[in-house]
């Protein structure tokens, strides 16, 4: 389950041509799913350590 980080009311799961989206609705907007945010976060993290290890 995804919650919003401004007030921690439930997020809707919107899918539109584009792209899919978070929308809080006790909040009235787009919101960011901080779950896949942590995700490519710690990847990116993962490959920047992998490379300066290779560069030593």
């Amino acid at each position: 389950m995804n919650y919003c980080p401004c007030c921690s009311s439930k997020l809707l799961c919107h899918i539109n041509q584009q792209k899919t989206y978070w929308f809080c609705s006790n909040c009235g907007q787009e919101m960011p799913n901080l779950n896949d945010l942590n995700k490519t976060k710690t990847k990116a993290d993962h490959t920047n350590l992998s490379v300066l290890s290779t560069k030593n």
